[in-house]
C-alpha cells in the first residue's frame, strides 16, 4: 500500500490522518506496535483563544502530556512523523505558534510563544 504525505505545510494532520486510515503505516511503526486505529481514536482539535491571537492545536494520545512546538517557518504539521510514535504512551499536544497557520494573529510577536504554551497546557 502506498504512504500518503502532506504536500503543503497549510495541510492538516486531522485531513492527513483520514486519508492514511486507507493506506498502511510505515513498516517501521508496525514493528513498534503503532496502530492506526489506536492513533486516530484519541485525535481532537481546537483553538486557544488568547488576546490579540486564535491558537490551532491537535492533541493525540493518552498519558502524561509532551509538546511539540514549531521552529520558524513550521506549523503543527512539522510533527505528523512522530506524533503516531509518541501517541502510544504520551498525550501528544501539537500547535501552530501564532503568525503561523492554521493559527490566527493579527500582529505576531514570538515574546509571546511561550506564554501560548503556557495557556494551552495549562487548558
Amino acid at each position: 500500500m502506498r504512504r500518503l504525505i502532506p504536500t503543503s505545510p497549510f495541510f492538516s494532520a486531522t485531513a492527513f490522518l483520514k486519508m492514511t486510515q486507507l493506506a498502511s503505516l510505515s513498516p517501521a511503526a508496525k514493528t513498534l506496535g503503532i496502530e492506526w486505529g489506536a492513533y486516530h481514536n484519541y485525535m481532537h482539535s481546537g483553538r486557544l483563544e488568547t488576546p490579540g491571537a486564535s491558537i490551532y492545536y491537535e492533541v493525540t494520545g493518552s498519558g502524561p502530556a509532551l509538546a511539540f512546538a514549531h521552529g520558524l517557518g513550521g506549523n503543527h504539521m512539522s510533527w505528523w512523523q512522530q506524533v503516531p510514535y509518541w501517541a502510544a504512551r504520551y498525550t501528544c499536544v501539537t500547535f501552530a505558534h501564532r503568525g503561523s497557520a492554521p493559527s490566527r494573529c493579527d500582529n505576531p510577536d514570538p515574546a509571546e510563544f511561550a506564554g501560548d504554551l503556557a495557556a494551552l497546557l495549562d487548558r
